[in-house]
């Protein structure tokens, strides 16, 4: 396996180098012998580089893709430069921080759009009702380009450091991008190919309708930070109220009748027998 490089011609972020499941490849592969049936002559391009592995996943012996366009190049300046290698297909799944989901949709809708050249994009369920989204993938006649794939199960992803959460914290979905003339042909024939559990959806009143993707809209970053920050701050209040009531709960209780008295200091205005004063302090 290769290791992970930290040395990028480009501004790189760690929080964005989660690699992309196996699993996730597994599910796609009969829509994408669908659109090329010869592995052999199917040459896939995958423009974000983290470690590698991607081109030897595709590679092996599993997928057996031939050919696979997969290095560590600025992916923004290519496009500028008009260097984008060849490629038949586009499958990646691109860093979520910055604008980068926003770049990579706009760079496959347009080449979809422009030389039919379909692209498989791994990316959060929420990006399908995001406005900047919307705006790219809706026809005038209302029909999509994109068709949605939903995986059995959520997919878990591994820092090549061997960071990050156990479980991600939002669901991925395969953004699809075809054509509306293979969609209906694929969902025909696509049922009886598909695993057991994976979903393909054509629209975002579908997905909303399974559930696939949150309701509501997600928090900013400032107002995650915010209610992450309260949900410490009321974790540790909790935490010292605890220790608190454990600490008085364990004390033990001091017997009185076993501690001696300290002694009163004699008053040369007080009774001895009585204890009374036999003057006014004022």
């Amino acid at each position: 396996a290769s290791s992970w490089s930290h040395s990028y011609p480009y501004k790189a972020d760690y929080n964005d180098h989660f690699e992309t499941p196996q699993q996730a490849y597994r599910d796609i592969l009969p829509l994408l012998d669908a659109i090329q049936p010869s592995r052999d002559k199917h040459s896939i391009y995958d423009p974000y580089f983290c470690n590698g592995r991607t081109k030897e996943l595709l590679q092996g012996k599993y997928f057996g893709f031939s050919n696979v366009v997969h290095e560590c190049r600025d992916f923004y300046k290519d496009i500028a430069n008009n260097q984008v290698p060849a490629h038949d297909t586009l499958i990646t799944n691109p860093p979520y921080s910055d604008h980068h989901k926003e770049k990579c949709i706009e760079f496959c809708l347009e080449q979809l759009k422009a030389k039919n050249r379909p692209f498989f994009v791994l990316m959060p369920n929420y990006v399908a009702a995001r406005e900047y989204y919307r705006k790219q993938v809706e026809n005038e006649d209302g029909k999509e380009d994109v068709v949605y794939l939903l995986p059995s199960t959520p997919y878990e992803y591994d820092h090549p450091e061997g960071t990050g959460h156990t479980v991600s914290p939002f669901a991925s979905i395969w953004y699809c991008g075809i054509g509306r003339d293979r969609v209906d042909e694929l969902l025909h024939s696509m049922p009886q190919l598909m695993g057991d559990g994976l979903k393909l959806m054509t629209s975002l009143q579908q997905l909303r309708a399974a559930e696939a993707i949150p309701t509501k809209k997600r928090p900013n970053p400032r107002q995650r930070r915010k209610r992450k920050d309260n949900m410490q701050a009321t974790t540790t209040a909790t935490n010292d109220g605890k220790e608190a009531k454990t600490e008085n709960s364990t004390t033990s209780v001091v017997d009185t009748t076993t501690v001696p008295k300290a002694k009163r200091k004699k008053s040369r205005h007080r009774d001895p027998s009585t204890g009374n004063r036999t003057k006014k302090r004022f």
